[in-house]
């Protein structure tokens, strides 16, 4: 299998198949979280409020790490202080969404952040409004990586595995290789992974349906994936890191710290009798 980038001119833009599969992505997320909230009797047209906000800080927040921290094959062409003097470069430059370059960390940091705006300002039971989002976010991760491995990103180092793919421009330091080189499909594995736990959350939520608590589901797909996008990032090369860690590892161990505390909170108070643990799990976060 060979990768080679997909590019779209629309006028003076340009438009990357990476760009296109988020959107389907977003499209589709919304569409199982607008179900999920209609099923559960809530208010389904705050889906827009809410995927509205959750991308427009994602984006903002993703493209704000990208050009604070470009990766190394772009700094060649594109460092952080090129990108701080041209903001108003419509091809590449920051405000340039459409042509690729955001940072996965940055866009978890801003969509957690636009659901919680949301959750405030209408008043919402964040507990149950963010397993609502589960299942939409987890199809969401599903299919946006297939955008990076078609645009050549988030690629891993050279493999003899059967499922290798060959990229047209591999990132440094393989820019030299031979022609035919095939590189582990990292995106491909943070896709299978999303997919493995939103099928187990659907089964959880079947068999543990009367011992399930708001929050758990959430606590628990948050510590699975964070592991999974801890993990991934060790197969994945062209990215900067700092004792050995990159960006999205060490936001993935502040993930899988919070929800190991707060799965251990609540294990606590569940195991205390004079509790009452519904109205704890409710309030207590």
């Amino acid at each position: 299998m060979q990768i080679t980038q997909h590019i779209f001119h629309l006028g003076p833009f340009i438009v990357t198949s990476f760009s296109m599969v988020v959107i389907l992505s977003v499209v589709m997320g919304g569409v199982v979280t607008g179900w999920m909230a209609h099923r559960r009797g809530e208010n389904a047209m705050l889906v827009f409020d809410l995927t509205g906000w959750m991308l427009f800080l994602g984006i903002v927040f993703a493209r704000l790490f990208y050009i604070l921290n470009p990766p190394p094959s772009v700094t060649k062409l594109y460092s952080r202080d090129w990108y701080l003097s041209h903001p108003f470069d419509l091809q590449v430059g920051p405000l340039a969404v459409w042509s690729g370059g955001l940072g996965q960390a940055g866009m978890l940091v801003g969509a957690v952040l636009g659901a919680l705006l949301v959750f405030r300002r209408c008043e919402l039971d964040g507990w149950l409004w963010a397993e609502l989002i589960i299942p939409g976010l987890l199809l969401m991760l599903v299919i946006a990586p297939w955008g990076n491995l078609l645009v050549g990103q988030m690629i891993g180092p050279p493999t003899s595995l059967p499922w290798g793919i060959v990229i047209a421009n591999p990132p440094p330091p393989y820019g030299d290789v031979p022609a035919g080189t095939h590189f582990h499909p990292t995106p491909v594995y943070l896709s299978i992974w999303a997919a493995l736990i939103l099928v187990g959350v659907g089964g959880l939520r079947k068999l543990l349906s009367a011992h399930l608590q708001k929050g758990d589901i959430l606590l628990g797909v948050s510590l699975l994936y964070a592991v999974g996008l801890f993990l991934a990032d060790f197969v994945r090369v062209d990215v900067n890191r700092m004792l050995g860690l990159s960006g999205m590892q060490f936001l993935a161990l502040i993930i899988v710290l919070w929800a190991v505390s707060m799965i251990g909170r609540r294990y606590h108070d569940r195991a205390r009798p004079d509790l009452d643990t519904r109205e704890v799990v409710s309030t207590g976060a």
